[in-house]
C-alpha cells in the first residue's frame, strides 16, 4: 500500500506542479503580453472554424461581422482560405479590405465581406456558404479557391489546426489534441509535436488526388449562389512561380516554397491545372473568370518577390494590386446591376 500511495502521491504533485504552471503561464501571457483568445473553435460541420470571440473575426468573419444588408449598398462575399484571410497581414491590408476601399473610391457604395478561412478547401466553403453565407443576401459571390485543393473533409492531408481533433482521429489523439487546445504552456512550446504542423496547402507537397471533388465542389457552390440571385466571380489564383522562370529565379523563390522545398516543374503543371479547372466551371456556370496570375506576369525576380510573402500568400502590396485587378473588372458588373444611381457612394 505504501508503493501505492506513493505513486499516487507523485502523481498528484505532479499535477498540482503542472496546474500552478500553466495557470502562472497564463496569467503572464494574459495580463503581461495579452494574448488574445485561441484562433480557432471546433465546428461540427467544418472541423473548425475562426473564433467569433475574437476581435478580428467577430461572428467568424475577419474584420467585422456581416450586419443587416441596407438599402442600396453592393454586398460582396469573398469565399477562399487564408489566401483571401490574409495570412500575415492585418484585416485592412487584405485584399478583400483593398476592393472595398477601391470601389468606394471609384463612387461605388460597396460592402465587402471577408469570409476567408485559413486551411479551408472546396469542400468546407461549399458547407459553410450553404450554411452560414448563402442567407447573408450577397449581391456578388467572389471565389478564390485552389491552393487548398477540397480540404480535409474530404483529404486526409489536408489542413487542421493542431489542437483540433480530424475525422477519424484516434482515442489517443484525440486526447492529445484535447489537452493541446486547452493549454498554452503546450501551444507555446510543443512546437515541433504532430500536433502542430500547419503546412499549407499539405506537409510534402504533391499533386492533387481529388482533383474531379474539387470541381465538383466549386460548380455545386457557385450553382448555390446563383440560384439565391447572387452573381459569381471566379479568381485564378496568382502564384509567385511562373512558366518561363529563369534558374536564378528558381533559385530566388525556392526558400518561400512549401516549407522551403525546391521548386519542382510538378507545381507549376498542378497550378495550370486547377486554373483550367477554374476555366471549366466558370464557363459551365457563366461566372466571371478574373486572372490574377497574369496581373502579375510582367513582374520577375525581385520585382516579382517583392509582391508575395511565399509562394502562395500576397503581402499587403499584392493585395492591392490585386484588389485594383478586380476593382477594375467588377466595377461593370455592379454599376450595370441595377443601374449606377442607386449604387454611389453619396456626396457628402
Amino acid at each position: 500500500m505504501s508503493k501505492w500511495r506513493a505513486l499516487l502521491g507523485g502523481i498528484a504533485a505532479l499535477a498540482l506542479f503542472c496546474a500552478a504552471d500553466e495557470l502562472l503561464f497564463r496569467y503572464i501571457k494574459n495580463h503581461a503580453l495579452g494574448l488574445p483568445t485561441a484562433t480557432w473553435v471546433a465546428d461540427p460541420d467544418l472541423i473548425y472554424r475562426l473564433n467569433p470571440a475574437n476581435s478580428d473575426t467577430p461572428g467568424s468573419f475577419r474584420g467585422k461581422a456581416p450586419a443587416a444588408k441596407r438599402s442600396g449598398r453592393i454586398r460582396i462575399v469573398c469565399i477562399g482560405g487564408s489566401t483571401t484571410y490574409g495570412h500575415g497581414l492585418s484585416s485592412e491590408e487584405t485584399w478583400p479590405a483593398a476592393l472595398e476601399r477601391a470601389l468606394r473610391q471609384k463612387g461605388l457604395a460597396a460592402e465587402v465581406i471577408n469570409a476567408g478561412v485559413p486551411g479551408y478547401g472546396s469542400h468546407q466553403n461549399l458547407v459553410r456558404y450553404r450554411r452560414d453565407i448563402a442567407a447573408l443576401g450577397a449581391d456578388l459571390v467572389l471565389v478564390y479557391e485552389g491552393w487548398n485543393r477540397t480540404g480535409a473533409l474530404v483529404d486526409p492531408a489536408g489542413f487542421v489546426p493542431y489542437a483540433t481533433p480530424r475525422p477519424g482521429d484516434s482515442w489517443s489523439d484525440r486526447s492529445g489534441r484535447f489537452f493541446a487546445r486547452h493549454s498554452l504552456l503546450l501551444q507555446s512550446f510543443v512546437i515541433r509535436s504532430r500536433w502542430q504542423k500547419q503546412k499549407a496547402p499539405v506537409g510534402e507537397w504533391s499533386a492533387d488526388p481529388y482533383q474531379q471533388v474539387f470541381i465538383k465542389d466549386l460548380t455545386t457552390l457557385v450553382q448555390c449562389a446563383q440560384s439565391h440571385g447572387q452573381k459569381t466571380a471566379l479568381i485564378l489564383y496568382p502564384a509567385l512561380f511562373y512558366a518561363g522562370m529563369t534558374r536564378g529565379e528558381e533559385e530566388r523563390f525556392s526558400p518561400l516554397l512549401w516549407d522551403a522545398q525546391a521548386y519542382r516543374p510538378e507545381m507549376l503543371s498542378e497550378l495550370e491545372r486547377k486554373h483550367t479547372a477554374i476555366r471549366q466551371v466558370a464557363a459551365s456556370t457563366n461566372s466571371l473568370v478574373v486572372d490574377a496570375q497574369v496581373a502579375f506576369a510582367g513582374l520577375h525576380g525581385a520585382d516579382r518577390k517583392a509582391f508575395f510573402l511565399d509562394t502562395e500568400h500576397l503581402n499587403a502590396s499584392g493585395c492591392k494590386k490585386l484588389a485594383a485587378v478586380l476593382c477594375d473588372r467588377l466595377t461593370p458588373i455592379l454599376v450595370a446591376k441595377d443601374g449606377p444611381a442607386e449604387r454611389r457612394v453619396p456626396k457628402v
